[in-house]
């Protein structure tokens, strides 16, 4: 949990209280001699290396966890080196170079050179032999940060699985990297083999869940966020991006009860507020809504989150969020919402999507494009506004430029509803435009296909029968014919 953030660090506080109690279990962090613990007699040659094994780890799991909780504190710097002088001493284990890596960093936030030479020398010097000693030093290059450190990571991540290829922590520490680098096939294949060795252990379904998710392929990553939760029912991070996902399908009523699953189990943060605003929304529960996204808001602008460099703070998000969810209703309220934000950061990506949707909602097609491609160039993987701009292009009769944008998105995400959706109202608008009775053909048959394989993913159906993109292709027979059928 140390190793895997969250929106309010709930995870890092929970993993080093866990931490904690365990090592005071065994009184590690009350005596230098808990070791010598006659208790500890009775266990064989191999529990005692399990045990020490087991220490020096949550030792330095915990040093990294007090100073990821408060950085550039010096007195939790100096308590963390003495973690790991308490993790060093532990008798009769082999030194690993990934402690004495974790010390001369240390060192160096506390800018002090030669003593992080010094450690990183020694480091240098010794070389890891078995399948943990590569996972350690692993965790030591991913904290370190950078490319060239995720680069390190990977390296002996590679190595510690070809010793051990059951070594759990190295898969997942794997699997986390490869998200965080955006290689979520790689991710997901990490995650599904930690389900294959631990399948009761939840968040091997969480984490697949969300590389999943950023694929696309949203009723599989329902079905692992559920499997988490049944396995943990009082799995609030499972509950909170299962209803993500529950909003984004439509399915309100369900999110909703997530979401107040959340709330009971003690969250309170001003992101889940705002999704229960959306939720009520959507089930025209209007003043509850309001009541929430008020509430959202307050929590958001009085707290402002530390966010990292590049990262969206809380106050920004919640307000265009929730300005998608108004904007059918209260399109003026929303475009208020967006540009809120705008005055915040003139090229937010989701907020001139917002303003793009907004006039293509209300038929001003060229005038959305300008939105459209500002969104794009501040975020150019931003597969929502690039499958609208798609779909706004082809009704302008850039059926070029839409082809180019959908065929991106299906790239991205070849199984998700809403992308097969979009491609199917492009073949629709190049279908009607098509003089060519052979080519028209063709793609009419496409669009049936993408719209048949965006119901396989419960998308689309109740909107065909209105959607003007959709025209072309409805009045056919061979659309009529399909439909009924999935009545």
């Amino acid at each position: 949990m140390v190793n895997v953030a969250d929106a309010n660090d709930e995870n890092l506080r929970r993993g080093a209280e866990i931490c904690e109690a365990t090592l005071k279990l065994f009184a590690v962090l009350d005596r230098e001699d808990w070791a010598n613990d006659p208790s500890f007699k009775h266990l064989s040659r191999e529990e005692s290396e399990r045990l020490a094994e087991n220490t020096r780890e949550l030792l330095l799991l915990l040093a990294w966890a007090k100073v990821r909780g408060a950085p550039n504190d010096e007195a939790v710097l100096r308590e963390a080196l003495t973690l790991v002088d308490r993790a060093e001493a532990i008798p009769g284990l082999q030194p690993t170079p990934a402690l004495l890596e974790e010390r001369a960093w240390y060192h160096e936030q506390l800018e002090e050179w030669d003593e992080a030479d010094e450690a990183r020398v020694k480091a240098k010097k010794l070389a890891p032999v078995t399948a943990r000693d590569f996972y350690l030093l692993a965790t030591t290059y991913v904290r370190a940060g950078g490319a060239d450190g995720y680069t390190k990571a990977l390296n002996a991540l590679d190595k510690a699985t070809s010793l051990n290829r059951r070594h759990y922590w190295s898969l997942v520490q794997r699997g986390l990297i490869h998200l965080e680098q955006r290689q979520f096939d790689l991710a997901i294949a990490d995650f599904g083999v930690c389900i294959g060795l631990e399948p009761d252990f939840a968040w091997g379904y969480y984490n697949r869940a969300y590389a999943l998710d950023q694929i696309g392929a949203k009723e599989a990553a329902l079905d692992d966020y559920t499997a988490a939760i049944a396995l943990d029912s009082r799995f609030t991070m499972a509950y909170q991006n299962r209803a993500a996902i529950l909003l984004d399908l439509g399915r309100h009523e369900k999110a909703l009860a997530d979401l107040d699953r959340a709330l009971e189990l003690g969250r309170d943060e001003a992101v889940l507020h705002a999704s229960r605003a959306k939720a009520l929304e959507a089930l025209s529960r209007f003043a509850e809504s309001k009541t929430a996204i008020t509430m959202a808001l307050a929590k958001a602008d009085a707290n402002p989150d530390q966010t990292k460099l590049g990262e969206d703070p809380a106050a920004n998000r919640i307000r265009w969020t929730y300005a998608f969810s108004i904007a059918v209703r209260k399109p003026e309220r929303a475009r208020e919402l967006f540009d809120e934000v705008l005055a915040r950061n003139a090229e937010h990506p989701q907020a001139l999507y917002g303003r793009a949707l907004l006039l293509a909602t209300a038929d001003q097609n060229e005038e959305a494009l300008p939105f459209f491609n500002r969104a794009l160039t501040a975020d150019p993987k931003f597969t929502h506004a690039r499958r609208f701009r798609a779909v706004v292009l082809a009704r302008c009769g850039k059926y070029a430029e839409a082809l180019k944008d959908v065929n991106v998105c299906l790239e991205a995400e070849p199984t998700s509803g809403p992308t097969l959706y979009a491609a199917a109202c492009v073949a629709s608008h190049i279908a009607a435009a098509t003089p060519d009775p052979l080519a028209a053909k063709e793609a009419v048959d496409q669009s049936l296909d993408f719209l048949k394989r965006a119901f396989d993913q419960n998308y689309g159906p109740g909107r065909v029968d209105s959607d003007p993109d959709l025209a072309f292709v409805r009045r056919l027979p061979e659309c009529r014919r399909f439909l009924r059928s999935e009545k």
